[in-house]
């Protein structure tokens, strides 16, 4: 099991960032518009990746190492939040 902490910033879980994108149809599944609720939790030392169904390319990095890591707009756009939430706590 995950163990994970709120931002030291955060005394109680503070959304950060919501995520709106389509996913097309498929199979009976209309198109439809997808809405992902964004929260900064800090892992816990010696956690270990766990890969699901939904998420097969997951690895832990440094916040510092984001732009070597990542190239996704959205993606760019929460690390940002976060470094703002890590240093001057929620808004």
């Amino acid at each position: 099991m995950w163990e994970f902490e709120f931002s030291p910033a955060a005394q109680e879980p503070s959304l950060i960032d919501v995520d709106v994108h389509g996913i097309p149809a498929f199979g009976s599944d209309p198109a439809h518009d997808h809405h992902d609720l964004r929260f900064l939790l800090i892992a816990k030392p010696g956690q270990r990746i766990q890969v699901s169904d939904e998420s097969h390319d997951v690895a832990w990095f440094d916040l510092d190492r984001i732009e070597e890591v990542i190239d996704e707009e959205s993606l760019m756009r929460l690390a940002q939040k976060s470094r703002a939430v890590l240093m001057t706590g929620p808004r």
